[in-house]
Parts: C-alpha cells; structure tokens; sequence
C-alpha cells in the first residue's frame, strides 16, 4: 500500500509499530519525502490498510 501526503520516519514508525501489535507480516516498507510504502501479503491486505489508516489519522 502507498500512503501520500505529511508521511516520514514518525508515521512510519508508527505504522510498523501497529502492524506489529496486529500481528501482520510485513514483507518491505520504505519512505520518502512525500510516500509511504508498506507491503504485507495478499491476505493480510484488508486488515493492514486499516491498522495504516488508523495508525496515519492518530
């Protein structure tokens, strides 16, 4: 998944940090001035864009 906007090391670390407590799997994640990348497998997707979205509205 790729999340644009304020994104940078603090969202992600919080995003990996999430993800983590949910007991996803995370494949790669990376992020630069304006993206965040996170890749999980096909069938954590659904419930690892919710930990991302609630992790970036927090």
């Amino acid at each position: 998944m790729v999340a644009r906007g304020g994104v940078g090391p603090g969202a992600l670390e919080r995003v990996l940090g999430r993800l983590r407590a949910a007991g996803a799997t995370v494949e790669a994640a990376a992020v630069a001035s304006d993206a965040l990348i996170v890749v999980v497998g096909r069938r954590a997707g659904a419930d690892a864009l919710r930990v991302v979205e609630a992790a970036l509205d927090g």
